[in-house]
């Protein structure tokens, strides 16, 4: 049997003592217990999470600012005059209204002298006082109040500006809109103070009527640069126009008579009397008479002519002078070759914001100063 097994290893080349270890390693191999279902699935994720490479995860946090709202004893005791503030606030856009600002009137040259007296008409007077006590509550109830809870102002005085536009003209929306910011933005910025000092009041007012500032220039930009030609027009009819207009009253209602056109020396050089024989020689009963007569009858005529007509031509009325009629069309269309005009016409609305909001800026001043000292008189209180 040894035999037979050493040469069939001679005859595949392979070696006993090899066959041997192999046979037992099979045997061996045969008596271990296959692998289950559940050790299978374990060993494939630890050989894929060994096989790919290793990376570090990263992580970004985002963290959102939270709004606390806390009703405690100090927003109930401005509650008052947080109420009285928004009442306040919609009778001064009453007295607005009746002020009857437009932005026309700014360009509206023909009537500047009665737009100005708008200025210091009593609704506007009652207008600047009340909304300066309405400034003045609104800082009050900022200062020391969690800043949460000043986002009762914009909601409240935004949505007395819009129940108030639906009364009056929509024109006059983006104007109550600028004015309730105004008041919103002074009562956030006074829950920002930590000490309530005049200096404090002062500084607080100043900005928030630096935002009705800016406000106001960007309204009037707004409402110009969406008609910029109307206003343009009313500038030029209400202006250069206007002008034409005062020349025509000083010259108009002169009549002319002939004997202003006419004077004895053209009368001289016409009325001849080569000339007055001219006339007559067509006559048949002109030609029937003498050389002596025609020459007699001629010279009356002359010297009559050379007398009378004169006193004639004066009492002779032809008419009244009168300025020629100038539309605002025809002198955009002449201005327009020029490169001053061109200019004038690229920045109009710039230019217009900006005179509005210098007159805004001279009025908020006396706001910014009356409801400063208001403010600090009742924080004394």
């Amino acid at each position: 049997m040894a035999e037979t097994q050493s040469r069939l290893a001679k005859a595949f080349g392979t070696k006993p003592a090899q066959d041997a270890r192999d046979s037992k390693d099979a045997k061996s191999m045969l008596a271990q217990p296959l692998p289950t279902k559940k050790s299978s699935a374990v060993s494939q994720p630890q050989y894929a999470a060994s096989a790919a490479p290793k990376s570090e995860a990263k992580e970004i946090t985002i963290r959102m600012p939270s709004i606390s709202i806390r009703i405690d004893d100090n927003f109930k005791a401005k509650l008052p005059f947080l109420l009285l503030m928004l009442l306040l606030f919609a009778f001064s856009l009453v007295l607005f209204e009746k002020s009857n600002f437009h932005t026309i009137d700014i360009v509206d040259v023909g009537r500047l002298q009665y737009n100005l007296s708008k200025l210091w008409s009593i609704s506007f007077i009652l207008f600047m006082l009340l909304f300066s006590f309405a400034l003045a509550l609104a800082m009050f109830y900022g200062f020391g109040q969690n800043w949460g809870l000043t986002l009762v102002v914009p909601l409240a005085t935004l949505v007395i500006a819009g129940i108030a536009s639906l009364f009056y003209s929509s024109g006059y929306l983006l104007a109550f809109i600028a004015l309730a910011l105004t008041l919103s933005s002074a009562a956030f910025l006074a829950s920002l103070r930590t000490q309530v000092k005049f200096s404090s009041i002062y500084s607080t007012a100043g900005t928030a009527v630096l935002v009705l500032v800016v406000l106001s220039f960007l309204v009037a930009f707004n409402q110009i640069a969406a008609n910029k030609d109307a206003y343009i027009d009313t500038f030029i009819s209400s202006g250069v126009t206007a002008s034409i207009s005062q020349l025509q009253v000083q010259s108009g209602g002169q009549s002319v008579t002939l004997g202003s056109l006419v004077t004895p020396a053209m009368i001289r050089s016409v009325v001849t009397n080569e000339s007055v024989a001219k006339w007559f020689k067509d006559i048949p009963e002109f030609k029937k008479l003498s050389t002596t007569m025609q020459d007699a009858i001629v010279a009356a005529v002359y010297a009559k002519a050379q007398s009378d007509l004169p006193a004639l031509l004066a009492d002779v009325q032809v008419g009244e002078t009168q300025a020629p009629t100038v539309q605002a069309s025809g002198i955009k269309q002449v201005l327009g070759q020029t490169p001053a005009f061109v200019a004038f016409y690229n920045n109009f609305s710039m230019l217009t914001a900006i005179f509005i909001a210098s007159l805004v800026a001279c009025f908020a001043f006396f706001i910014k100063a009356i409801a400063s000292v208001l403010c600090w008189l009742l924080a004394k209180l």
